[in-house]
C-alpha cells in the first residue's frame, strides 16, 4: 500500500503539470491538419455494432419508463378497488385500465425491438480491420512529427520557466500558491531595449510589476541573472537587465 500510495502521489504531481500546459502552453493546440494513414490491418470497434448496442441502449432506458408507468396505474387501480363500495366494483373501470393496456401494448412492441436488434448484432463482429470499414469513414491520423517538435519547445519553455521560479521563490513569502503567477506577470513585463555595441551590451531596463512585494523578489535576483551574461540570441551583445524602480547608483550594472 505504501508503494501504491507513491505512485498515486508521483500521478498527482503528472497531472497538475499537463493540467497547466494544456491551460498556460496551449499544449494540446493542433499544430496542422496534415493527416497520415493508418495502418489498414489495425482492428478497430466497428461503428455499426457500436450504433446497434447505443439503440439497444436507449429502447431498453424506455422499456423500464413504461414499466415505471405501467406500475403506476396499477397502484392507481389498487387505490380506487379500495376506495370502492362493493356494489359499485361491478361498474365499468377506470381511465387507468385503458392507459395500462396501452402501456403493456408499447412494452411488448419495446421488448420485441430488443430482441430484433440483439439478433442483428449477433452477426456482427465487435472489432474489424480498418480495411473494412467505409473508406468516406475511415479513421485517419494527425501527423505526429511537427507535433513532437512544438511539445519539445514546450517543454524546454517550461523548464526554463520553472528554473526561473526556483530562482525567485527564497525572495518571495507566497512562493508556494503565487510563484508561477509572478513568473507569468514578469514574462508579459514591457521594457525598454537600448543596444551599446560599443561595449558589446544590451541594457534591457524592466517596467514596473503591479506590487511592491513582486517588485522586491525581481529585484533580488537582477544580479544573479546579469552574472550569466547571456548574450541576446543572433547578436554578440550581453544582456544587462535592471527595473526601472529600483534605487540603484545609475554607474551600476544591476
Amino acid at each position: 500500500m505504501a508503494l501504491i500510495a507513491c505512485y498515486m502521489f508521483g500521478r498527482w504531481v503528472q497531472e497538475n503539470f499537463f493540467r497547466y500546459l494544456r491551460q498556460d502552453y496551449a499544449f494540446d493546440k493542433i499544430i496542422q491538419y496534415t493527416v497520415d494513414e493508418i495502418d489498414k490491418n489495425v482492428m478497430i470497434v466497428n461503428r455499426e455494432y457500436s450504433k446497434i448496442s447505443y439503440d439497444i441502449k436507449r429502447c431498453r432506458e424506455k422499456l423500464y419508463r413504461l414499466r415505471a408507468n405501467l406500475y403506476t396505474q396499477q397502484q392507481i387501480a389498487l387505490k380506487e378497488n379500495e376506495d370502492q363500495k362493493p356494489d359499485e366494483k361491478a361498474k365499468k373501470p377506470g381511465s387507468w385500465f385503458t392507459k395500462s393496456l396501452e402501456l403493456m401494448e408499447k412494452s411488448q412492441q419495446m421488448e420485441q425491438e430488443i430482441e430484433r436488434l440483439k439478433t442483428k448484432r449477433e452477426d456482427m463482429k465487435y472489432k474489424i480491420p480498418l480495411s473494412e470499414m467505409p473508406e468516406n469513414e475511415r479513421y485517419t491520423k494527425l501527423d505526429q512529427e511537427s507535433k513532437y517538435l512544438m511539445n519539445i519547445i514546450i517543454m524546454i519553455c517550461y523548464r526554463a520557466e520553472t528554473a526561473f521560479a526556483n530562482k525567485l521563490a527564497p525572495h518571495f513569502s507566497r512562493a508556494e500558491d503565487e510563484i508561477r503567477t509572478l513568473v507569468k506577470a514578469i514574462m508579459h513585463l514591457s521594457i525598454d531595449m537600448i543596444p551599446d555595441p560599443e561595449n558589446s551590451l544590451l541594457n534591457i531596463t524592466l517596467y514596473p510589476l503591479s506590487n511592491l512585494r513582486s517588485q522586491n523578489a525581481l529585484a533580488n535576483i537582477i544580479d544573479e541573472v546579469n552574472a550569466t551574461n547571456t548574450a541576446y540570441p543572433g547578436t554578440k551583445l550581453i544582456m544587462r537587465f535592471k527595473i526601472a524602480t529600483m534605487k540603484t547608483a545609475p554607474s551600476q550594472d544591476v
